[in-house]
């Protein structure tokens, strides 16, 4: 059938996100390497219950476009009737963009390997942003090209750390 490039939710982002499992440094580490994957877990939270609450905020953020503002909002109101203290403005600025990229590319993963798009996608190219806050590893990467079967994305898809804004 024809191809549509429509613009619409980013639903298998989405679908990757609600599926990752709220997990603390604790329990991550007692599941051993390579689950990080996927759990949900934000450095120095140690509570269940506020991880599930910012996750939940993170998912309503994607569903609707929240901006970083707005979520930042959400989760120092979040925090603040917890009676906990609130996150930096740095550590929250990661926790939006690193999970939301990170949601975003899972999603465009999925989608560019969709059995109904595989043959018009023959190739993939790594890009950064492009600017002077690019890490050296990732710039060395920009513009790479390889066959879509390339053992190198499964080592080398984005976001590669945290705050990667590469796609």
């Amino acid at each position: 059938g024809a191809l549509s490039f429509e613009p619409m939710p980013p639903k298998k982002a989405i679908e990757f996100f609600k599926g990752l499992t709220p997990l603390t440094s604790k329990e991550i580490k007692a599941l051993g390497k390579g689950y990080e994957t996927y759990g949900f877990q934000i450095a120095e939270i140690e509570n269940a219950r506020i991880l599930n609450l910012v996750k939940a905020a993170l998912t309503d953020a994607l569903e609707s476009g929240t901006t970083i503002g707005e979520f930042k909002k959400r989760v120092d109101a979040l925090f603040d009737a917890e009676g906990i203290s609130r996150m930096s403005k740095h550590h929250i600025e990661n926790v939006f963009t690193t999970n939301l990229h990170t949601a975003y590319s899972a999603g465009n993963y999925q989608a560019l390997n969709d059995p109904d798009v595989v043959d018009y996608f023959p190739f993939f190219q790594y890009l950064t942003a492009g600017d002077e806050s690019v890490r050296p590893s990732h710039k060395a990467m920009h513009r790479f090209i390889a066959a879509r079967d390339d053992e190198i994305w499964e080592l080398w898809w984005p976001p590669n750390g945290y705050r990667c804004r590469c796609r």
